[in-house]
C-alpha cells in the first residue's frame, strides 16, 4: 500500500484487475478426480496464486454423532462464494470431510463427517478462483488503507468472457521475487506439495516454449529426459504432482533419472538435500527407524489410493551406493500395511551386504 500511496494515489476510478495470464486458463490437470480437485491437495494452478490457492472453512459441530455442523466463517472471504454444507458431525476424532467444486466456479459442496462437539474447527479446500480472490484482497487492503475503488474486483479471465476486454498501458509498481527455485523443490520434495509442483511444470513450459500448459510443460520434460538418453517409451505425464492417475513411469525411468541427479547434474546437491531422510524428516521421518536406514536412506514417496511409491537413495551395509524404485498399484492391503511392507524392502537395502 505504501508504494501505491508514494504516486500520490488516493483513488482509483476503476477496478482491481487480477491477471493469471501467464499459464494458460487449465487450472487443473483434465485428468485429475472430481472428489480431488475441491479439497486442498488438488488446488490448481494458476499464474496468480494467493494462501497457496487454498480457503479454510472453520466449523462449529453439535454434541451428538448425526449433528448438524455449521459453518461460522471462511478464509480468505470472496463476496462471490457460495457454500452448501452437508457435513454432519460424528464420533470419529478424523477430518472425513470432503469438498466437491471446479475450477472458476464459485459453489463448494462439503460432504462427510468431522469430530462432533467441536468449534473453531478448520477444513481446508481449493480457491476457485485465485486471481480473483487476490484482485478482492488487494482490493479490500486499499480501502482500508483509505484508498477508495470505483469498481468491483474483477479478473481478466472474467474480462474475456463477458467481453469488456481491452490492452492497456501497464506500469510496474511494485516487485517482490519468490524463494529460489532449490527452496521451492526442497519444499515440494519434503511436504510432497502437489501445488507447488504443479507450478514448478508449468514455468518449465513457459521457459521452454512460451506456453504455460499441461501440454507443452509435460512435453518439455518429456524431451528433457530423452536427451539424456533415457528411454521414455511407456511414460505418460499429465500433470506435475503427480494426482493424475492417467500418469505412467517406469521403475526403470525412475532410477535411471535419479541416477542422472546424482552423478550427472549440477544441480545434484540441491536436489539430493531436497529428498526427506528415513527415521528424520518429510514423509519419511517415520520410516526405519532405529534401523541402517535411518540418515542414511533419502526418497520421495507417492501415495494415492491404492498406491505407494518409494524412489531415491541409500547406502547399503557393504558400502555401495543405490538406486532404487519401488511402484506399486492396486495393493488390496490397506495404506499402513503397504507402509510397512515397503520399509521393510527399503530397511533390506540398508542391511544388503553384497
Amino acid at each position: 500500500m505504501d508504494e501505491i500511496a508514494k504516486l500520490g494515489i488516493d483513488s482509483i476510478a476503476g477496478s482491481v484487475i487480477g491477471d493469471a495470464s501467464l499459464f494458460s486458463d487449465e487450472y487443473v490437470a483434465s485428468t485429475w478426480s472430481w472428489g480431488d480437485i475441491g479439497n486442498y491437495y488438488g488446488a490448481g494452478v494458476s499464474g496468480l496464486t494467493i494462501y497457496d490457492n487454498t480457503v479454510e472453512f472453520e466449523f462449529s459441530s453439535g454434541p451428538s454423532a448425526h449433528d448438524s455442523t455449521f459453518i461460522d466463517c471462511f478464509y480468505p472471504y470472496t463476496p462471490d462464494l457460495i457454500i452448501d454444507n452437508k457435513v454432519k458431525a460424528s464420533n470419529t476424532k478424523k477430518d472425513l470431510a470432503y469438498i466437491y467444486g471446479g475450477p472458476n466456479n464459485p459453489t463448494r459442496t462439503i460432504t462427510g463427517t468431522i469430530p462432533k462437539g467441536q468449534v473453531g474447527y478448520m477444513v481446508k479446500g481449493s480457491t476457485h478462483e485465485p486471481a480473483y480472490v487476490t484482485a478482492f484482497e488487494l482490493e479490500s487492503a486499499l480501502w482500508e488503507y483509505g484508498i477508495s475503488v470505483g469498481g468491483n474486483a474483477t479478473t481478466i479471465r472474467r474480462m474475456k468472457s463477458s467481453g469488456n476486454y481491452f490492452e492497456s498501458e501497464r506500469k510496474a509498481i511494485f516487485i517482490t521475487k519468490s524463494p529460489t527455485v532449490g527452496q521451492i523443490v526442497y519444499w515440494t520434495n519434503l511436504i510432497s506439495n502437489n501445488l507447488y509442483a504443479e507450478h514448478l511444470l508449468k514455468h518449465i513450459g513457459v521457459k521452454k516454449y512460451g506456453d504455460g500448459s499441461v501440454f507443452s510443460s509435460t512435453l518439455a520434460v518429456t524431451k528433457y529426459w530423452s536427451s539424456k538418453g533415457i528411454d521414455m517409451t511407456g511414460f505418460y505425464m499429465n500433470d506435475g504432482s503427480g494426482l493424475s492417475r492417467s500418469n505412467a513411469i517406469t521403475a526403470s525411468q525412475l532410477v535411471e533419472i535419479l541416477a542422472y541427479m546424482k552423478l550427472k547434474s549440477k544441480y545434484s546437491k540441491s536436489f539430493l538435500s531436497s529428498l526427506p531422510v528415513a527415521g528424520k524428516t518429510g514423509t519419511l521421518r517415520s520410516i526405519g527407524k532405529k534401523t541402517k536406514i535411518a540418515g542414511n536412506l533419502k526418497a520421495k514417496s507417492g501415495t494415492m489410493t491404492r498406491i505407494k511409491s518409494y524412489a531415491g537413495y541409500v547406502k547399503s551395509a557393504s558400502g555401495r551406493n543405490l538406486v532404487f524404485a519401488i511402484v506399486i498399484n492396486n495393493h488390496n492391503c490397506t495404506s499402513f500395511q503397504i507402509k510397512k511392507k515397503l520399509e521393510i524392502v527399503m530397511v533390506a537395502l540398508g542391511n544388503y551386504n553384497g
